[in-house]
């Protein structure tokens, strides 16, 4: 279900008049005016109160004319202003397109966007413009994670890419533009809770070895699919039989399925798929700093299999990523 959202500059309205409107995030800015931008005071009280914060960084509205060493610079000054403010190290930054971009300038666009991530990582990168600006830089590779498509110059379109839509409707008497979500990971803080964190809780036996078996294996270096899951490379996807949980002819109980990573933070995307044909996909995130070491994956009664790839923007796609399947006998 979509969440509504308040895009604010200048106007300072209160917690109460904010959520009076419905929403439950806040976007707000960084830039070089100081009078307008996201304070450490709003990155303490509004998630206290509820309600999200998505962060844009925006100069001049043809800024990304400026190429690579622009995007550069301005990423620069934007995690200057992150720390600032106390956003975490993995705090996503949208970066504002905001005019009409015509095709000459698609290039220059790019290459912004790629001076961008050279400073902060295609994974915390995002994009903010019109549709067929969002539909460029989407197809365009290493370039953002994240879209927020304007209302503005997009003709009535709206991207399939969009993380988030600002469809031209106002609030608090004009002071902030409506956004509404489109995927429950929009790149807001805090970041979603969809990640399992948890680590498994580890089978037992009755003191015999052969009650027990234990898989285990590496997940393939380099990423099987971007940060909407998307394939980019099939051949960097792992597949891993699963015994049958509670049933099967050597009568297998629990099952048991944990990733584990160190040095950096990788995010896998895990595809489960049941005896009725269905896939369960979800994405967790394991390893580097603030992230547990290892996280488990539900497994349930029909589970077959399971395949399981890197997701591109978190890591450089060679960190060791080793997974265990345990398995009791009843």
């Amino acid at each position: 279900m979509p969440l509504t959202g308040v895009d604010i500059a200048w106007a300072q309205p209160s917690i109460s008049d904010i959520k009076s409107t419905g929403a439950t995030f806040v976007a707000r800015y960084f830039s070089p005016d100081s009078t307008k931008n996201l304070t450490a005071a709003e990155v303490r009280d509004y998630p206290a109160n509820g309600l999200s914060v998505v962060v844009v960084f925006e100069s001049s509205s043809n800024r990304m004319l400026g190429g690579s060493a622009a995007g550069v610079a301005d990423a620069q000054a934007a995690e200057l202003q992150r720390r600032a403010v106390g956003l975490p190290d993995d705090a996503v930054i949208y970066f504002a397109c905001d005019f009409d971009v015509q095709g000459s300038q698609f290039n220059a666009v790019n290459s912004y966007m790629r001076g961008v991530n050279s400073v902060i990582g295609l994974g915390r990168s995002g994009f903010y413009g019109g549709y067929f600006a969002v539909e460029n830089v989407a197809a365009s590779p290493a370039t953002a994670s994240y879209f927020w498509q304007a209302d503005a110059w997009s003709n009535g379109q709206w991207s399939s890419h969009a993380n988030i839509r600002q469809d031209g409707g106002t609030a608090l008497s004009g002071g902030a533009d409506v956004d509404h979500s489109e995927t429950a990971d929009f790149g807001q803080y805090p970041r979603p809770t969809q990640y399992v964190s948890t680590a498994p809780s580890a089978p037992h036996s009755n003191g015999d070895e052969d009650d027990v078996a234990i898989t285990t294996g590496s997940v393939p270096q380099g990423f099987a699919s971007d940060i909407k899951g998307n394939e980019i490379d099939r051949s960097r996807s792992l597949s891993i039989s699963l015994p049958p949980q509670n049933g099967g002819a050597a009568g297998w109980g629990g099952v048991w399925l944990s990733f584990a990573a160190d040095f950096a933070t990788v995010r896998l995307r895990v595809a489960v798929l049941n005896s009725a044909g269905i896939y369960r996909i979800n994405f967790f995130d394991v390893g580097g700093q603030g992230k547990p070491g290892r996280i488990s994956v539900p497994i349930f009664d029909g589970d077959q299999s399971l395949s399981v790839g890197r997701v591109q923007g978190f890591g450089d796609g060679t960190e060791p990523v080793g997974y265990l399947v345990e398995a009791v006998r009843k």
